[in-house]
């Protein structure tokens, strides 16, 4: 009898042990919530006092001028980030009413719209404390009309000078010579979107404002090709930008076998084919 008594004193003592741990547990739970809520209402404070503009930003150019205007005395900010769609740049957050110019985008386009964002100490980021749209139409990119009546964009500088078709040699079955778009989304598909084969290159470049740019396909790059003999490549508003294609080989987005893909020559306007893996020239173009 003795025995089961101090046995049942025994698990009460568990018991109000294990009671007090659940407590400690979710007070200690509690209190962290509070401290992070605390914390978070606190930044938000943080960054509400935060003001910029943005003093400049003109269609064709390619920097952005940013001004704090009120806030920040106080606030820990370790930089701000100005972005235009998907093309992000930083800088150091400027002084009270200093500006400070963002360099490093591509060409401004109209309808672009910028937006500004403080980030604190401790890698916080605020939400956006200004923004603007860019005036004016929007850029107009190379191109030439392939097919007839449709606009084909053209970048106007070389992506690669030296880059595989594809990472492997794979029987892929993409063989349209016309559809660039469908070949690109197909070898994405197949390959992911890394930037060291070309089909994944220009799937993932953002380039005038666009981020829907393709390998082209095999008569679009021969059109292309005629085009740039002829002279009636139309530069739009890239004239200053626009670098000839080299006198080399390009890739096309279109399978010969299942160890080469279609090339064209620019040096002489061949069609050809060459092994997947090796290095030649690319440029990506884009379709409304």
């Amino acid at each position: 009898m003795q025995k089961k008594g101090q046995e049942g004193v025994m698990i009460t003592v568990l018991l109000i042990l294990i009671a007090i741990s659940a407590v400690a547990a979710v007070s200690y739970f509690v209190m962290t919530q509070v401290r992070q809520g605390m914390a978070q209402a606190t930044d938000k404070l943080d960054c509400l006092k935060l003001n910029y503009e943005i003093v400049s930003a003109v269609r064709g150019d390619t920097n952005i001028t940013v001004r704090r205007i009120s806030g920040g005395e106080d606030v820990n900010v370790t930089n701000i980030i100005v972005s235009i769609g998907k093309k992000i740049n930083s800088t150091t957050n400027p002084g009270m009413m200093e500006s400070k110019v963002v360099s490093g985008f591509d060409r401004i386009n109209g309808g672009d719209k910028i937006e500004v964002t403080p980030v604190l100490k401790g890698g916080i980021t605020c939400d956006v404390r200004a923004s603007m749209m860019v005036s004016g139409s929007a850029l107009e990119l190379p191109s030439i009309y392939y097919p007839a009546g449709q606009k084909l964009y053209i970048s106007p500088v070389d992506n690669s000078a030296s880059i595989k078709w594809s990472p492997t040699k794979d029987n892929t079955g993409i063989n349209s010579v016309t559809n660039g778009t469908n070949n690109t989304i197909t070898l994405v598909k197949i390959y992911g979107l890394g930037s060291s084969f070309a089909a994944g290159n220009c799937s993932n470049l953002v380039y005038g404002g666009y981020d829907d740019w393709y390998l082209p396909a095999r008569n679009q790059l021969s059109a292309i090709y005629v085009a740039h003999i002829s002279g009636t490549i139309n530069k739009g508003d890239y004239a200053a930008q626009w670098i000839n294609y080299s006198n080399y080989y390009y890739w096309a987005s279109t399978e010969i076998t299942t160890n080469s893909a279609a090339l064209s020559g620019f040096n002489d306007g061949s069609t050809t084919s060459d092994d997947k893996t090796y290095g030649f020239y690319l440029r990506c173009v884009r379709s409304d």
